[in-house]
């Protein structure tokens, strides 16, 4: 347990140092109440035999729905220091499993190896070569202060209209929609008296023209 505590301890102290807001007295003192804190908090909670058994408990872990991790917080509280003076990431998650320390930056990245171990024998130098190591290899892939919701906001300021998307709809006025047009009808011929034959019912045909010729017969 020693070597995964004292190698997310150097991760930190890493971190904290590129931020170069704290001196050097306050970053040691912060790292050490840190390790304090770890490793009470662990000592319960440490299964080698089932690494993956309470990895939530010792996950340490900030993100937009926990701006701050209370370890982290608490280790500052007792080194007289700002959390905000660590220079965090906004999205960090750090998994401290028996034999391996596992980080991720923002919520969607994949998650990279700290350090891993074989055995306890590891002495400090060691370690502190593999968190570097590893803080470097990611470091021109992953930035510390960006976040997975500022990356999609970026793309979708990107993202341009599909031709299918760009062709502007035909527009519509509600009274259009609600009430429609009513057709348009010719009015028909009002009706004359004496202009409509059979037994007094009105008739439903238009009244016809008569035609006589000069010998006054129809046609």
């Amino acid at each position: 347990m020693k070597n995964e505590i004292a190698a997310v301890v150097f991760f930190f102290t890493r971190l904290v140092r590129k931020h170069d807001k704290l001196k050097k007295e306050a970053v040691e003192r912060f790292a050490e109440k840190l390790t304090l804190i770890l490793q009470e908090k662990y000592k319960n909670h440490w299964y080698p035999e089932k690494p993956s058994k309470g990895q939530a408990y010792r996950c340490i872990r900030v993100n937009k729905f926990q701006r701050v991790d209370p370890d982290v917080l608490k280790a500052c509280e007792n080194s007289c220091i700002l959390y905000s003076d660590l220079g965090l990431p906004k999205e960090l998650t750090l998994w401290v499993d028996p034999c391996e320390v596992c980080c991720r930056y923002g919520e969607k990245n994949n998650a990279f190896i700290v350090a891993s171990f074989q055995n306890e024998d590891e002495n400090k130098d060691d370690i502190s070569k593999k968190v570097t190591r590893a803080l470097d290899k990611v470091t021109s892939d992953y930035h510390s202060g960006s976040s997975s919701s500022d990356e999609e906001t970026s793309k979708e300021v990107e993202m341009k209209p599909s031709p299918l998307t760009a062709t502007p709809s035909p527009v519509y006025q509600i009274s259009e929609l609600i009430f429609p047009p009513l057709p348009m009808w010719q009015p028909l011929p009002r009706k004359k008296p004496g202009m409509y034959r059979g037994n007094g019912h009105q008739s439903h045909y238009p009244p016809c023209s008569i035609w006589l010729s000069k010998s006054g017969k129809e046609e």
